[in-house]
């Protein structure tokens, strides 16, 4: 028996019964919120996903990071197992074992990007052989820099980034693109870009379009994340975009974590974790992305910790 064995089971018994599926939002962006999604989006949810991801009755699906609070681990795993036939490994995520377990014989994993941070800066990640994978996936925030090429030159036959939500199940794409995504959206999902850049999204199977949250432009081989609409930083110089710059801090400075706020003083304020000696580096990523940081930067400050939710995501307007 895997982790999770009770609720992996109790799901496959509420699809096979055509039940509802009740969610709730982590709360990571916005008040957390209940989400209830019909049988019948579920169903053509999973389905869309075991075409996409190319699994079949062969396939072996390894999780060792998703938590089962996650709509992820239903249409991604577990359910797309059920109805695929495929074998389902299940384990909580351990720094210890993750690499190990890792080489086991599967063909599909989902790989959260704080997970890869942290695991792809250890020695024995340099040595690691994805070869048996059909397909390595990423998701649930912004994909490090350079993941795709690292992952295919561990011998993984496919990369992709995935984009969804509670709302509206993932994967509502099929993208091979790190930096951009919905290069190829489901023929079952209906979409619309408001006039502010807003994504609105939701499967045929869903009455209302969900509104996404999440700024894109359209560009020629997908969209391109903007941002988070809520949680841009609107100053009196500049908007800014927290989740890009957020990612841009930690690819460049180094850093495990980065929270990017708005200060007192109608500037931005960065709070960092992991090597306290890196307040530097984190000014210069700064100072590189805006080329005149000095105007519109007004501390860098090293913490001990950032908070985030189960999926390692940042919260935002956390008291520091």
């Amino acid at each position: 028996m895997y982790d999770f064995q009770e609720e992996v089971d109790e799901l496959i018994e509420r699809y096979e019964n055509k039940r509802e599926f009740v969610y709730h939002t982590s709360g990571s962006t916005g008040k957390p919120k209940e989400i209830v999604l019909s049988y019948e989006t579920m169903k053509m949810c999973v389905e869309e996903n075991i075409r996409i991801m190319r699994i079949t009755s062969d396939s072996v699906i390894n999780n060792l990071c998703i938590p089962p609070t996650s709509i992820a681990f239903s249409c991604f795993l577990v359910l797309a197992a059920h109805v695929s036939g495929a074998k389902l490994i299940t384990k909580k995520f351990s720094v210890k074992s993750y690499l190990e377990d890792l080489q086991n014989g599967s063909t599909h994993h989902f790989i959260i990007p704080a997970v890869y941070r942290t695991m792809s800066k250890t020695k024995k990640w340099k040595s690691l052989d994805l070869s048996s994978y059909d397909v390595i996936m990423t998701g649930s925030d912004i994909p490090p820099e350079g993941i795709k090429e690292d992952v295919l030159s561990k011998g993984a036959k496919r990369f992709l980034q995935i984009y969804g939500s509670t709302e509206v199940p993932p994967a509502i794409s099929e993208s091979e693109d790190e930096k951009n995504f919905g290069v190829n959206v489901s023929p079952l999902i209906d979409y619309k870009i408001a006039d502010d850049g807003e994504f609105f999204i939701k499967w045929k199977t869903q009455d209302e379009y969900w509104a996404s949250g999440d700024l894109v432009e359209k560009i020629d081989n997908g969209f391109k994340m903007v941002g988070r609409k809520k949680d841009i930083l609107r100053l009196n110089c500049a908007h800014v975009q927290p989740e890009l710059l957020e990612q841009y801090i930690m690819n460049k400075a180094e850093v495990d974590k980065a929270l990017v706020t708005k200060s007192k003083n109608d500037k931005i304020g960065v709070y960092f974790e992991g090597n306290e000696s890196k307040q530097h580096e984190v000014f210069n990523a700064l100072n590189t992305f805006y080329e005149s940081s000095d105007n519109i930067v007004d501390f860098v400050k090293w913490v001990p910790k950032i908070e985030t939710n189960h999926l390692n995501k940042v919260i935002r307007h956390q008291s520091i």
